[in-house]
Order: structure tokens, then sequence, then C-alpha cells
């Protein structure tokens, strides 16, 4: 849960987003 309230922050949001699509990416693939 931790990890969804440093969304709060624009930055963080980014690179938040990035990592998901990231991840997803790779576990559809798998």
């Amino acid at each position: 849960m931790s990890r969804w309230e440093k969304i709060s922050t624009p930055d963080t949001a980014d690179n938040f987003s990035i990592e998901i699509n990231g991840n997803n990416s790779e576990e559809t693939k798998s």
C-alpha cells in the first residue's frame, strides 16, 4: 500500500506508472 501512497507526488507517479507498465508487459509475455 505504501507504493500507492507515494503516487501523491507527480515524479513518483510517473516512475510508478512506468514500473507498472513494465511489470505488466513482462507478466503478459509470461
